[in-house]
C-alpha cells in the first residue's frame, strides 16, 4: 500500500480530504485499513485508484487535472481536480457516495467557498454510476473547479 503524506503531496488535496473526512456520514462509509504502526487510515487516496497497491473499498481518489493563473487575479490559481468514488458493492453505493461528496465540497456562501483555505470549490462535471471492467468496480467521476491562493501551493 502506498502511504503518502497528504500535505507534502498537495495542500489542496489535503484540504479536500479534510473536508470529506469532516462529513461523518461519508467518513463512516469509506473503507479503512491499519498501517504497520497500528494507525487506522481512511481510503481517501491522493492518487488515481490504479496507483494504489491493494486499495480498500469503498474509496475516494483525488487527483489534480490542470492548473492556470486567474488572469484578472494573478495571485490565484484556478485548478481542476478529479474526485472519483469506487465501490465493489454496486451502483447504488456509488450514487450515494457521489451525492455525499458533492454535498460536502460543492458549497459556497455569497460566491465564496465555505471550505477554509479555498476561494472557490464548485463541481463542474460529474457522471454516476460508471463501471470499470478491469477492476470489476463501480465508480463515479466528478470534476471540481478550485480557486486558491498561489501561496498555498508554495507553502
Amino acid at each position: 500500500m502506498i502511504i503518502i503524506s497528504i500535505k507534502q503531496y498537495d495542500p489542496i488535496i489535503a484540504i479536500l480530504r479534510s473536508s470529506l473526512l469532516a462529513n461523518t456520514e461519508l467518513a463512516s462509509l469509506i473503507g479503512t485499513w491499519t498501517d504497520d504502526g497500528g494507525n487506522t487510515c481512511t481510503a481517501i487516496y491522493p492518487a488515481y485508484i490504479d496507483s494504489i497497491d491493494n486499495p480498500v473499498y469503498p474509496a475516494i481518489t483525488i487527483c489534480m487535472d490542470e492548473s492556470e493563473t486567474i488572469k484578472d487575479r494573478p495571485v490565484f490559481d484556478g485548478t481542476l481536480y478529479y474526485i472519483h468514488g469506487w465501490s465493489k458493492n454496486g451502483p447504488d453505493e456509488v450514487a450515494y457516495l457521489y451525492n455525499l461528496v458533492v454535498n460536502a465540497l460543492d458549497s459556497s456562501e455569497n460566491g465564496r467557498s465555505s471550505i477554509s483555505g479555498l476561494a472557490k470549490c464548485r463541481k463542474v462535471n460529474g457522471k454516476s454510476p460508471l463501471y470499470d471492467s478491469d477492476t470489476r468496480t463501480h465508480y463515479f467521476m466528478s470534476e471540481f473547479s478550485i480557486i486558491a491562493s498561489k501561496g498555498l501551493m508554495n507553502a
